[in-house]
C-alpha cells in the first residue's frame, strides 16, 4: 500500500524554509534547500512512527 504526503514549503523569514504536511500534522525546517528531502522524510518518519514509510 503507498501513502502520499503532501508539504506545503515556504522561504522563513528567518532563512531556511519551513514545510508542513497537507492533512497531517506534521512541521519542520530545514536551513539549506538540499537538505529538504532528508528533512521531510525524518518528519513523516517520526509522526507515522513504527509504521514503514
Amino acid at each position: 500500500m503507498s501513502h502520499e504526503v503532501l508539504f506545503y514549503v515556504e522561504a522563513s523569514e528567518d532563512g531556511g524554509y519551513e514545510a508542513s504536511a497537507v492533512n497531517h500534522s506534521i512541521y519542520t525546517q530545514c536551513e539549506d534547500y538540499d537538505d529538504l528531502p532528508d528533512t521531510l522524510r525524518d518528519a513523516v518518519r517520526c509522526h507515522f512512527d513504527g509504521e514503514q514509510v
